[in-house]
């Protein structure tokens, strides 16, 4: 009698313009030796594509047929008679792809720090699954200490005020991106390569000692001079 595999765990990756993909994990002592397909309704016809294994143990299949409104069947068939049949809705297991071209800097006109990147999706030149269909995720903290600080936003840029942030020091910045679960949901995507950009030391004010130290003696000379003049104006009456 066939022995059921449990259901493995699926990716999805969804676009008009760039590359699908459909990435699947399955249990490690399973997975070798066997036949995985994807089956249902393609953009030019209908029927199977089967997975091929990856470097890393996953299930993998990269296309250009995908419908996003279509649900799709894996199947799979080992040789020792195991086998799964599982639906799968590609539009709520997106991962997106990471954002790139992180741009940090340090306003000290203005006091703060703006923090701006772009996606796959903003440069196609037209419209795509994803585009103004992500949020996105940035992190902060002081370079290689401390603990990470997040902001949701879905606009850019992403404005950070300098009473949040600590003089003096280099601060990491990285971006990561997820539907945002209107109609295609999913994972977060890969985190961004790092930015960094440095705030300014505090100025400070000059003591209060020394700058009177400094202009006493001017004082003390204006002083004498005026007493001069008058000793010698009051010596002349």
């Amino acid at each position: 009698m066939d022995e059921a595999i449990e259901p493995m765990e699926c990716l999805s990756h969804l676009s008009r313009q760039l590359e699908q993909s459909l990435v699947c994990n399955f249990n490690r002592d399973i997975s070798y030796n066997m036949t995985v397909q994807v089956c249902g309704e393609y953009v030019n016809f209908k029927g199977c594509m089967n997975m091929t294994m990856d470097d890393h143990d996953r299930y993998v299949l990269n296309t250009k047929e995908f419908l996003a409104v279509e649900k799709y069947e894996i199947h799979t068939f080992t040789t020792s008679n195991r086998y799964i049949s599982q639906v799968i809705d590609l539009r709520l297991i997106i991962k997106p792809m990471a954002p790139y071209n992180v741009n940090a800097s340090y306003s000290e006109k203005h006091h703060a720090a703006y923090i701006t990147f772009d996606t796959p999706y903003s440069a196609l030149p037209s419209k795509d699954y994803l585009t103004e269909k992500l949020v996105h995720s940035v992190a902060f903290r002081i370079q290689s200490n401390g603990q990470w600080e997040y902001q949701n936003i879905t606009y850019q840029p992403l404005k950070i005020e300098g009473k949040y942030l600590k003089p003096d020091f280099i601060y990491e910045v990285k971006c990561r991106s997820i539907p945002n679960g209107d109609y295609f949901k999913g994972y977060w995507s890969d985190w961004s390569n790092v930015a960094t950009f440095k705030t300014p030391a505090v100025h400070k004010n000059p003591d209060k000692s020394v700058l009177l130290y400094t202009l006493s003696p001017a004082i003390l000379i204006l002083l004498l001079i005026i007493f001069a003049i008058a000793f010698m104006h009051w010596k002349e009456k």
